[in-house]
């Protein structure tokens, strides 16, 4: 028994780990509305100033820019919103789910080959998914680093000297607080970005070498 539902832990874990996050797993707690709730409140929050930008630039570059963040919001607000109306027959599947690997013991050698080669080709695919999710996040935020870099240079080739002097310290104080860039830190230690994980693979890679080599 204990196998069966270490088998049933293996198949569903990451699915309800992210389910619960987002307050969409059938047998959730009672601040599981309230999660889902923040949940589209916040995707609803984006979407209303990301459709105003869209209607009142009038550039094509533009349009495709805040499209390409527009559309992802949209699809996972709805397919949110679909999961939580459904949620009952999100309860049947993993029920029956559930049902099968209980009975998991008393399978031919060949069907639990079957499931079990199943159950690791959808977690793989679920954990290929959160990376290049976390990947993507990364390179979004190393757009954005870059991004911050460059606003103090575009201050200063700003036509400041044609402002009054009041106005032209406020550059100043800009170009200050450009040269520290903008980014998201874990910890306050370590900042999150695609070149500090890849440092982070290749430290690993050569430590499991060693490791390997001593071995």
């Amino acid at each position: 028994m204990k196998r069966n539902e270490g088998s049933f832990e293996f198949v569903v874990g990451l699915n309800r780990y992210w389910l619960k996050w987002f307050g969409l797993w059938p047998h959730c707690d009672r601040f599981s509305s309230h999660r889902l709730f923040v949940t589209l409140l916040m995707a609803i929050s984006l979407l209303i100033p990301m459709t105003a930008c869209l209607f009142e630039s009038n550039d094509f570059a533009d349009h495709i820019e805040i499209l390409s963040k527009l559309i992802p919001i949209i699809m996972v607000t709805i397919k949110l919103f679909i999961l939580r109306v459904k949620r009952n027959y999100l309860r049947l599947l993993v029920e029956e789910v559930a049902r099968d690997w209980k009975n998991f013991g008393q399978l031919e050698l060949y069907e639990k080959d079957v499931m079990m080669r199943y159950a690791k080709l959808g977690r793989l695919i679920n954990i290929i998914c959160i990376v290049f999710l976390f990947l993507v996040q990364l390179g979004r935020l190393d757009m954005r680093f870059e991004q911050s870099e460059e606003i103090g240079y575009s201050a200063y080739q700003a036509l400041w000297y044609d402002l009054s002097p009041g106005t032209a310290r406020f550059f100043i104080i800009l170009i200050l607080r450009s040269r520290k860039p903008f980014n998201i830190t874990a910890g306050k230690f370590y900042i999150m970005s695609m070149s500090s994980f890849m440092n982070i693979l290749k430290t690993s890679g050569a430590y499991l070498s060693v490791l390997k080599a001593i071995k």
